[in-house]
């Protein structure tokens, strides 16, 4: 807990140094963002979702999108086995090296530039693994986004949820009968969800599910209204007008990690 609570300190002094004020707070609490509490809980999510979308990277995207192009290039299975086994030990420099040293296949150019794109991608996924300053970040965001959506009455309604919960569902039983496959991504996603969130019931799951589509029906409304070019900018300006109490116990923190 005491690393987790210098990391929050550094981020508070690289972002937001202006709107910053200590409090004593609850011992769960973080920070109140213009009133909204972000817990311990809240970034504990955070870490998890970043761990599921790893797990799903690794089991969706070098099957779909590495594994294929590497086929295109007419590899050797035990060049493609290598540059794979690469990347799931996470030696990405090797990987960049090896790739950008092919030469002499058709199409290499593309090929090569969408497979070190891909790589990036998911160098991205896996430096916010463990990583409490990317989590704090997006929960700061994701207050945000709900503050401004509110104000300007952007918030589904209940049928509204209940509409797209039902939609969400024959999507995904369309891209089950489009692709028999589908199905096992899916159920592994479902499991995967299950167990770091600790579903333990459908009931839990379903409000998972609803509270996951809430989130993604705002940000897209919001993007609508405000643009998208210019929606993370915009985000990142109203952090820096907002008014932020961080618990007044990280300053203690803070002050012993300098001793």
């Amino acid at each position: 807990m005491r690393s987790f609570c210098i990391y929050i300190i550094i981020i508070i002094s690289m972002f937001l140094p202006s709107c910053v004020k200590h409090r004593t707070l609850d011992s769960n609490q973080i920070a109140v963002v213009n009133g909204h509490i972000i817990t311990v809980e809240d970034i504990q999510k955070k870490l998890k979702t970043f761990q599921l979308e790893k797990d799903l990277y690794m089991y969706n995207s070098f099957k779909n999108n590495i594994y294929p192009n590497l086929e295109l290039l007419h590899l050797r299975q035990d060049h493609i086995d290598y540059v794979i086994n690469l990347l799931k030990n996470k030696k990405l420099e090797d990987a960049r090296n090896f790739i950008a040293s092919l030469n002499g296949y058709k199409d290499v150019e593309a090929l090569r530039y969408f497979l070190l794109k891909e790589i990036d991608v998911y160098e991205e996924i896996l430096n916010k693994q463990n990583n409490v300053i990317a989590a704090f970040e997006e929960a700061l965001k994701d207050v945000i986004i709900l503050q401004e959506a509110k104000s300007r009455s952007l918030l589904p309604t209940k049928n509204e949820l209940e509409k797209a919960y039902e939609t969400y569902l024959c999507n995904i039983q369309e891209k089950i009968d489009e692709n028999i496959y589908y199905q096992y991504f899916y159920s592994f996603m479902k499991t995967r969800e299950k167990e770091l969130f600790q579903l333990d019931t459908e009931e839990a799951y379903r409000n998972y599910l609803f509270e996951k589509i809430k989130y993604s029906i705002i940000k897209k409304r919001l993007k609508k209204e405000i643009g998208s070019y210019k929606f993370n900018h915009f985000i990142k300006n109203k952090l820096k007008e907002s008014n932020i109490l961080l618990n007044e116990k990280y300053k203690t923190y803070q002050n012993n990690s300098k001793s």
